[in-house]
């Protein structure tokens, strides 16, 4: 996205006035606090979070919330959270999973002797731990090694304790919870040990660092849909050189490589696989 937004719209509250440069000045000193460049997320959707965000301090304008910003760290910091999504599901779009279940990690587990599978943007982990459950349910736990990185710290602390509360276990009503999870306090659940030390997290922003090499499956599922054009197609070239040859890289229902990646080849709805 490009880095300033045109003035308000009539009957689109979803812009965020812009007076003299003020929200392009936001954003950019805004990114430098926060280490996350706004610039490269699409400008509606940020600029309504912004609004929201704004609204809900009392602030009058970009400016003088960035000076509210700047001198109170908590507000900061809930302030990161409000634009950075954080959306995980269990076994998200069930018929792609069972893709997943049922040929493509079978191929990839014929081919390879062992599997690093790295969850890109994995939020609290519930996408990363549903092919954790994928691999035990095939035998396949002790030949898979498995990663999450997200840019919050926050959301990887969570996805570390494998605690999981009522809001946070959509997908699990056609999983045989008794046989992964044990009950918690206030209705949460706790992922097994087994299965949650199998995991690690770590901090990664997908549009400012280097990316590790060698991966055999990468999930990026429904995290560039908030990105530019331009940059969701450099972090689809990253992602294609960070695969392993015959790899396999699982989108989101709704996304698609664009544009087209002659190294990634479709070959299921959702999956691409790499040249070999």
């Amino acid at each position: 996205m490009a880095s300033s937004a045109s003035s308000s719209l009539p009957g689109d509250p979803g812009r965020v006035p812009e007076e003299s440069g003020s929200l392009a000045a936001f954003k950019r000193e805004i990114s430098q606090l926060i280490g996350v460049n706004l610039a490269e997320y699409q400008d509606r959707q940020m600029e309504r979070r912004i609004q929201t965000l704004m609204r809900q301090e009392g602030a009058s304008d970009p400016i003088s919330y960035l000076e509210v910003l700047r001198s109170d760290p908590r507000k900061l910091h809930e302030f990161t959270l409000g634009v950075t999504i954080h959306v995980s599901e269990w076994f998200r779009d069930a018929e792609r999973f069972e893709d997943l279940a049922r040929v493509v990690m079978p191929e990839l587990l014929e081919r390879f002797q062992r599997l690093r599978i790295w969850s890109a943007g994995c939020s609290v982990g519930c996408e990363l731990y549903s092919a954790v459950i994928v691999a035990d349910r095939l035998g396949a736990l002790d030949r898979c090694e498995f990663l999450g990185t997200d840019i919050d710290e926050d959301v990887l602390g969570r996805a570390r304790a494998g605690i999981f509360g009522a809001n946070e276990q959509k997908g699990l009503a056609a999983l045989d919870a008794r046989r992964y999870f044990e009950p918690v306090d206030a209705g949460a659940l706790q992922l097994q040990p087994e299965l949650a030390g199998r995991a690690r997290f770590e901090r990664h922003d997908l549009l400012a660092d280097s990316y590790d090499q060698g991966f055999q499956l990468i999930l990026c599922r429904n995290v560039t849909i908030y990105f530019t054009p331009d940059s969701k197609a450099r972090v689809y070239r990253h992602l294609s050189s960070a695969l392993a040859p015959a790899g396999v890289l699982f989108l989101g229902n709704v996304e698609r490589v664009m544009p087209p990646d002659a190294s990634l080849q479709p070959f299921r709805p959702s999956f691409y696989r790499k040249r070999a």
